[in-house]
């Protein structure tokens, strides 16, 4: 009997849950509708252990919109593609957003340099 590797079961981990992703948004990348060369993407970093299997912390992208467009891309443009989430599927959007604000409010280094009763996050955009 082979005993497989931590690496591997991880592999197969993050094999599993990339499908689910592309299960639930149709196989096609949620920005432009392209079914060639779909990425999964984490909203909020895989590194971030508690969510990095979490279906609603991720989206399908084509590469163009995972990487290497100018204007809504996850990589390249992540600010802008925020904004696209927050107006083309709010209720993820909402979710990530209210997970990194308790990430970051539970933070005794984030709080430490910064006090949160001075931030200011303004809600709104407008998007050109």
């Amino acid at each position: 009997m082979k005993i497989k590797s931590l690496k591997t079961k991880t592999r197969e981990k993050d094999d599993a849950w990339a499908r689910r992703v592309k299960d639930r948004d149709g196989w096609k990348c949620i920005v432009c509708g392209k079914t060639d060369r779909l990425n999964a993407h984490h909203i909020i970093p895989r590194e971030v252990q508690g969510y990095k299997y979490d279906l609603a912390n991720g989206v399908s992208l084509c590469v163009k919109h995972h990487k290497f467009d100018r204007d809504i891309s996850a990589h390249c443009a992540p600010f802008a593609f925020l904004i696209w989430l927050k107006r083309c599927r709010p209720e993820q959007y909402e979710l990530a957003h209210s997970r990194l604000n308790d990430m970051l409010f539970s933070n005794d280094k984030f709080l430490r340099f910064y006090d949160p009763n001075k931030i200011v996050v303004e809600d709104e955009y407008e998007v050109v």
